[in-house]
């Protein structure tokens, strides 16, 4: 199989998974992504009311959690959907608060840094670093710059930069949130190849 053959099939894949995720977020009936940003806003809201500094990371990780179940599993008996999502979203805090432990906050507007010396841990992220790079490289431009100014900034100045990105587009905040996910589950994809090739 060819490399663009690949990325074809991959990209059918992530299409494929997300559609998946609409469908059981609509519980039978099609909102257009409606149901989606809604949760997510719900999902970001809770993260960032515990004061979690990453608060849309996680929500998107919540979605990648379910959408993987989904995938595997090929249902979700718990409803209603926002109920289970909540329920995800809990084990993700757990998660990042058991993280932010391991690190030693040095400013508001820098993350943090892990203690001690380099480790296998520095390495991996390195490693996840580079493949990153790689996998954004391949991305058409405009969508490489999409994905970067998206993520960039924090909390109020990323609020801000996504309202000025989405009337830059003559997109409407939904349709630039579905968008972007797209992107970051194909760019997530791409860099999970990267790492097991390496």
């Amino acid at each position: 199989m060819n490399v663009v053959t690949q990325q074809s099939a991959r990209s059918s894949s992530t299409e494929t998974v997300f559609s998946r995720l609409l469908e059981w977020l609509d519980d039978g009936i099609d909102s257009r992504g409606e149901r989606y940003l809604e949760m997510r806003q719900r999902l970001v809201t809770y993260f960032d009311r515990r004061n979690r500094p990453s608060a849309d990371v996680l929500a998107d990780e919540t979605f990648d959690r379910i959408s993987r179940t989904l995938e595997e599993c090929g249902s979700i008996r718990v409803t209603p959907p926002a109920r289970y999502c909540f329920v995800v979203a809990r084990f993700v805090l757990l998660e990042d608060i058991r993280r932010g432990k391991r690190y030693l906050p040095l400013d508001e507007s820098r993350t943090v840094v892990p203690f001690g010396s380099p480790s296998d841990d520095d390495e991996d992220r390195g490693r996840s670093l580079a493949c990153l790079d790689r996998c954004l490289d391949r991305l058409k431009p405009d969508d490489r710059t999409l994905i970067v100014e998206y993520y960039r900034d924090a909390r109020k100045e990323r609020i801000n930069r996504r309202r000025a990105l989405a009337s830059k587009l003559g997109l409407t905040m939904n349709a630039l949130g579905i968008r972007t996910w797209r992107l970051r589950a194909s760019l997530e994809t791409c860099v999970g190849g990267c790492r097991n090739r390496r």
